[in-house]
């Protein structure tokens, strides 16, 4: 079918999740680690969905006509200029998601992502008949961590079951045996995102300003002294979590004099965490472009 191209018109966005994954990432025999990063690519041609169409023979239609791989790349080229993507750029969706996997560790993470589409319609000149072509154009998209669990290194099998609940959800503990010899499992009693039980972890992703994380850390001994903790952009709370109830801490955490830094970090007196306990940050976005922490710690001796 041979088109004119006329002018794409916005009339408005919406917002959609979609596309769960599931990403293990095994770091049981390395010595030293790793870095990961959420990320998915995606070209103009698959972020233009056509919704005025059929399916006949393997042929769009458009007017009870074919409308043929050229008509159909012209619009969506078109659509393209609009967005300011050509066809054959990729875009890197990321949304700054960002983990550090201790040696040692086995950790599974379920991610969502949150898609937000535009919608319009391209006007195009055919026979002398102007028609519209409504169209979606997937502008962003960034991941959202809603569960994270942790294998046992030797079988591959999870330590415990959890389930998928949201990271900014409500908090329900799930039930742990106080005294057990497995700390992990203990701290994965947490519906929030767990950091493990080694001495250091690091945790970003894309929020908006007043947005609030809580990451759970299960320390491996009974005492623990936080040295360095990094927060984007601040500490909100810092508990210890146990079945019997929750214990605020944050005031046994002061703010270090860092000149060098631009974010605020943080050092703690020597904490007791019980078998069966965890640490709780809650932290907040003050600046509505990231949110995360990191940290370094020793047994407090």
């Amino acid at each position: 079918m041979d088109i004119n191209i006329g002018r794409v018109i916005r009339s408005g966005e919406f917002d959609e999740r979609a596309d769960t994954e599931i990403l293990p990432q095994n770091n049981c025999n390395n010595k030293s680690s790793i870095q990961f990063s959420v990320n998915r690519e995606r070209t103009l041609e698959q972020s233009v969905n056509l919704t005025r169409k059929t399916e006949v023979g393997g042929e769009l239609e458009l007017a009870g006509k074919p409308l043929g791989v050229g008509a159909v790349g012209k619009i969506v080229a078109a659509i393209g200029a609009e967005y300011d993507h050509s066809s054959g750029v990729k875009i890197v969706d990321s949304g700054g998601m960002e983990f550090t996997i201790e040696a040692g560790d086995f950790p599974v993470y379920t991610v969502v992502w949150r898609e937000k589409w535009e919608k319009g319609y391209v006007t195009i000149q055919h026979n002398d008949e102007e028609l519209e072509v409504p169209y979606l154009y997937l502008s962003t998209a960034r991941p959202e961590l809603i569960n994270v669990e942790y294998k046992i290194c030797l079988t591959g099998e999870p330590s415990q079951e959890q389930p998928a609940v949201e990271i900014n959800g409500s908090v329900t503990d799930t039930p742990v045996t106080p005294g057990s010899s497995d700390r992990r499992t203990s701290c994965l009693s947490s519906p929030f995102q767990a950091l493990g039980n080694r001495w250091s972890g690091k945790v970003s992703e894309a929020t908006a300003q007043g947005a609030s994380r809580t990451y759970s850390h299960c320390p491996p001994e009974l005492s623990i002294r936080y040295t360095q903790l990094g927060v984007d952009d601040d500490l909100e709370k810092v508990s210890v979590v146990c079945p019997s109830g929750d214990t605020e801490v944050t005031a046994s955490f002061y703010r270090l004099d860092t000149p060098n830094e631009t974010l605020p970090v943080y050092q703690s007196s020597v904490l007791t965490v019980p078998d069966g306990c965890r640490i709780d940050f809650t932290v907040i976005d003050t600046l509505g472009v990231s949110i995360g922490m990191s940290f370094s710690s020793d047994r407090g001796e």
